[in-house]
């Protein structure tokens, strides 16, 4: 190969190497770019009937950098629920909410164990135009326990003729030793 094709080929090669760059480097990398602050993620509500319901657990602390709430291992478990009417007719809703955990997988099983139920509730609201209520399901002894370093949920239904039938996850938990009396924060990450 002479001089002149490889300074041929050198031009190309630096020329496809700008094309790629330009084509796969992101845009907005300053610091001011106001367009690119992330948006803050959503509280998972669960709609359907005119209502929208917010539930979480109260006895949670902090969030790990998976986006989870650590809560006390073997510690009766106090859930809030929130709806909100958010039509001009009176309605009433019935919501299901569930508390559950996975267990540990087994190394010698292929089939994912399956979820413990802890806690489950159903809460009646009946609520006037743009009216909300909150009511908290206490946790007992007599519920069953999240054992240590188990992944934990909060999902809740809702079934109806104007609901439909819905589902949501509302928060995700992470059991460990530490024994937390902090209200969680209502804005969690959705699996």
């Amino acid at each position: 190969m002479n001089k002149r094709n490889l300074l041929i080929s050198g031009v190309w090669a630096m020329g496809m190497f700008a094309l790629v760059l330009g084509v796969f480097l992101p845009r907005g990398l300053e610091a001011d770019n106001a367009a690119a602050t992330p948006t803050p993620i959503k509280v998972p509500t669960l709609s359907g009937g005119g209502c929208d319901i917010v539930a979480h657990v109260v006895n949670a602390g902090a969030k790990n950098d998976r986006g989870q709430y650590a809560i006390a291992a073997g510690q009766p478990v106090t859930i809030e629920v929130t709806a909100t009417n958010t039509t001009a007719d009176a309605q009433d809703i019935s919501v299901k909410v569930t508390l559950g955990y996975y267990g540990a997988v087994s190394p010698m099983s292929r089939a994912m164990p399956a979820p413990t139920t802890v806690k489950q509730a159903t809460e009646t609201f009946s609520l006037a135009p743009h009216e909300s209520k909150t009511v908290t399901v206490p946790g007992s002894n007599t519920d069953k326990t999240i054992p240590k370093d188990t992944n934990a949920w909060l999902a809740g239904s809702m079934a109806g003729s104007d609901s439909g039938n819905r589902s949501v996850m509302f928060q995700n938990l992470v059991a460990s030793d530490t024994a937390t009396t902090q209200p969680a924060d209502a804005s969690v990450s959705v699996r």
